[in-house]
């Protein structure tokens, strides 16, 4: 991984701020705010928000923010989405971004993040590969492998972005506003098609966060809910009923069931027919 000492230095480096959303998570925040501090970065700006949390967490933030100069709060609020926005306000930082209390920074990925923003003064917002990780922070693979290289594709298509990777110039506020509350699991995928085609963006070819998957995140227990939120955000921002979005969401929720129920030769004349390997699983909402 490239970083601010590979062909390219500044004086005043750029200060970044992790705004870092929490809610009964403490089984896995103590790594997450680890992964941060492990950074290396000296003027990393972090902001923890929590929800009210009672299982603990609210102790290992405490203890944490003591030891790294972190600011927090925790208090109730209206959701995920509105705990973002309360630290993105509280930030310090000329680049943001969030990581939620279950994911994970590899090394260098701030630093990364940085560099990427020094060298180009015009760059808005850059986003890059995410490894998935189960609970036990063992890898399982990319989890946009098939990430396109051009933001502007995302107003034609379902969400290829994974936020973990993503970083953007507090600016982009003034422009196009906060993350909209009124979505709950797809405001990330709202957020960016707002900036899709309006910003300079850029792919950054390198795993620059690790995500978690486990049976207790929204991704796991409630994946059935992202699908009428991204939809909804899609029309929203001009998709079009003949879109790749369209035949993605027919295929998870129509094709791929029948799928599941039929006998093995039809499974693999009908993975055929949608270009798919034998044997492809696909996550059903």
């Amino acid at each position: 991984m490239m970083g601010p000492d590979d062909g390219h230095s500044n004086a005043a480096p750029l200060v970044p701020t992790v705004v870092v959303p929490n809610l009964n998570n403490a089984r896995f925040l103590q790594r997450t705010l680890d992964s941060i501090a492990a950074q290396s970065v000296p003027d990393l700006d972090v902001v923890i928000v929590d929800g009210g949390s009672t299982d603990g967490s609210v102790e290992i933030i405490r203890s944490w923010a003591e030891a790294n100069g972190a600011r927090w709060i925790s208090e109730p609020d209206g959701g995920q989405a509105q705990a973002i926005n309360k630290g993105f306000r509280m930030a310090r930082g000329e680049i943001v971004t969030w990581l939620n209390s279950d994911d994970l920074f590899p090394p260098g990925a701030v630093s990364r993040a940085i560099w990427e923003f020094e060298s180009d003064p015009e760059l808005d917002f850059i986003w890059g590969f995410c490894l998935l990780i189960d609970a036990e922070g063992r890898p399982l693979r990319i989890g946009n492998f098939d990430a396109r290289r051009d933001l502007a594709e995302l107003r034609g298509s379902r969400c290829f972005i994974v936020q973990p990777g993503t970083w953007f110039r507090r600016s982009v506020f003034d422009r196009f506003g906060y993350l909209d509350e009124s979505y709950h699991f797809a405001f990330d995928y709202e957020f960016f098609l707002r900036m899709a085609g309006k910003v300079k963006a850029r792919f950054v070819p390198d795993v620059v966060s690790n995500f978690r998957v486990h049976p207790s995140s929204k991704t796991g227990s409630q994946h059935g809910k992202f699908l009428p939120e991204q939809w909804r955000a899609f029309r929203s921002h001009g998709g079009r009923i003949n879109s790749p979005f369209v035949l993605d969401a027919l295929r998870n929720t129509l094709v791929m069931p029948a799928v599941g129920r039929m006998t093995r030769p039809l499974r693999h004349l009908l993975w055929r027919v949608l270009g798919l390997k034998p044997g492809t699983k696909v996550r059903v909402g």
